[in-house]
């Protein structure tokens, strides 16, 4: 990311600085939560903008998002996910599971006994809006391990479950112990990471 910072400096045109300063927010977003950094990395960032940045559209939407992660506000992040410019979209890619299953967390919390499945669909953009996505990760999750999922106050299941969701919803208590837990990241191309060959 240095690299690139310096090479914009030296030969990128204005309107790349402020698209690359939002690019850079994002980043610092996502390494923030997966690398547990400190937010003096994002104040030091925060600090180097100037005047224009600041000022411009694309990284006032990224301090949007920065805000909306940091206050848990997935319906905000899903919001500024849909109308993110440029390249970002890539970036913000790497924060959609996090905040869903954060989401998941606080839904799961806030609305006792049930939620109904349609709503969980659509607030956390498992619509096919997510870029590389399709309806796998819908499926995925009804059919997480742990979901209880009622229709008419009885337990439902059914291999259409991510297509037939009238009437149907998700018993949030007895559904806890699915969402509950530490966020496992994956694991990218230049992470270092320890292989133990077992």
């Amino acid at each position: 990311q240095t690299k690139l910072v310096e090479l914009y400096q030296k030969y990128g045109s204005k309107k790349c600085h402020r698209e690359f300063a939002a690019y850079r927010i994002f980043y610092q977003i996502y390494t923030k939560y997966k690398y547990n950094q400190p937010s003096s990395e994002m104040a030091v960032l925060l600090a180097s903008l100037t005047k224009e940045q600041r000022e411009s559209r694309v990284v006032k939407h990224a301090l949007k998002v920065y805000a909306a992660v940091d206050q848990g506000d997935y319906c905000s992040f899903f919001r500024l996910y849909k109308t993110v410019e440029n390249m970002g979209v890539y970036l913000l890619e790497l924060l959609v599971d996090y905040v869903r299953h954060c989401a998941l967390q606080r839904i799961f919390r806030s609305y006792r006994p049930t939620i109904p499945l349609q709503n969980i669909h659509d607030n956390l953009l498992y619509d096919g809006r997510v870029k590389g996505e399709s309806a796998k990760e819908w499926k995925a999750f009804v059919r997480m391990k742990g979901l209880h999922v009622l229709k008419d106050g009885k337990p439902f299941t059914s291999k259409k479950l991510h297509k037939r969701m009238t009437n149907v919803v998700v018993d949030t208590k007895l559904s806890w112990g699915a969402v509950n837990g530490t966020f496992l990241w994956k694991v990218l191309d230049g992470d270092n990471v320890q292989r133990s060959d077992q």
